[in-house]
């Protein structure tokens, strides 16, 4: 059974990612000239899930979770946490593949140099996978502030 304080825990952890590959998606596409808008869409995702995560975050801190919120309310708050940790996992993973082709020469410094067909899909699938999480944790947020 999750803990509140395991939750604060988890929070940090998944904000430390978010904002770590955040970093990397803006280090990769400002590296690139014509970054396809599918891009600018993911980071802007990344940003939105991180600021409902830092306010969830926040309630908790502040004390603003009584001991009335259900425990399934907090075990289902885990399980979304670790589903937003496992998309950030991926996306990492593919931004680590696609700064790999970069120094390896593998494209050109332009997005039309990458297999954007192959990759479009994989991250319409994260962005989409996001957005899912981001709306399951604002539901939560607003069920705490109720």
């Amino acid at each position: 059974m999750a803990e509140p304080i395991t939750i604060i825990s988890a929070l940090a952890t998944i904000i430390g990612v978010t904002i770590t590959t955040s970093i990397q998606l803006t280090n990769l596409f400002s590296s690139i000239r014509d970054a396809p808008k599918e891009i600018l869409g993911l980071y802007l995702e990344l940003q939105s899930i991180q600021s409902v995560i830092l306010d969830i975050q926040r309630s908790f801190e502040s004390g603003g979770v009584s001991d009335s919120v259900p425990n399934e309310w907090i075990e289902d708050l885990d399980l979304t946490l670790r589903g937003c940790a496992d998309v950030l996992a991926e996306l990492t993973t593919l931004i680590n593949k696609l700064k790999s082709n970069m120094q390896t020469g593998w494209y050109k410094r332009t997005w039309k140099g990458v297999k954007w067909t192959f990759l479009e899909r994989d991250v319409k699938v994260l962005t989409t996978r996001l957005e899912s999480f981001k709306s399951t944790l604002g539901l939560k947020m607003q069920a705490l502030s109720t």
